[in-house]
């Protein structure tokens, strides 16, 4: 039986925990849809890693990420969690991420991502929650704990 730690992520984390997710929502009908037939080429794993990686351009918008790794040191699970705060009444005044509404670009999503399609689930969806929440403040959180031992 495989041994499982938690721990936080460290820059060299990124990539493996992008990888990963690649590999384990390849067939899913939404990355199918979102992401394209190149949903995982080495430039879109790549590209997720560096979004892993970042920290947020908006004042009150911070993620946590952690990883999974098992008696070897491997990753084989990860969990990124979102915290949005001091929004209430914002609906990101037309902005996503330092960006106006029309803006966003095919490699802001990665080569063959379906752009359109990627707005409206993260951008609109974004905007969705800070109306939905009349505190302003919400938590996103997206869970991958997919072990491969």
């Amino acid at each position: 039986m495989s041994t499982i730690s938690i721990l936080p992520t460290a820059l060299q984390d990124y990539h493996p925990i992008a990888a990963l997710e690649t590999h384990v929502f390849h067939d899913d009908p939404f990355s199918i849809v979102g992401f394209g037939p190149l949903r995982a080429s080495p430039s879109n794993i790549a590209r997720r890693a560096a979004n892993l990686a970042a920290p947020s351009s908006r004042p009150g918008e911070w993620s946590l990420v952690t990883k999974a790794v098992d008696e070897r040191g491997v990753v084989v699970g990860a969990a990124v969690w979102g915290l949005v705060t001091g929004r209430k009444g914002e609906v990101n005044g037309g902005k996503e991420e330092g960006k106006e509404k029309g803006e966003w670009k095919q490699e802001d999503w990665g080569e063959s991502a379906n752009q359109r399609f990627c707005e409206e689930v993260f951008v609109r969806g974004d905007e969705h929650m800070v109306r939905s929440c009349g505190v302003g403040d919400y938590a996103s959180e997206f869970c991958l704990f997919q072990f491969l031992v």
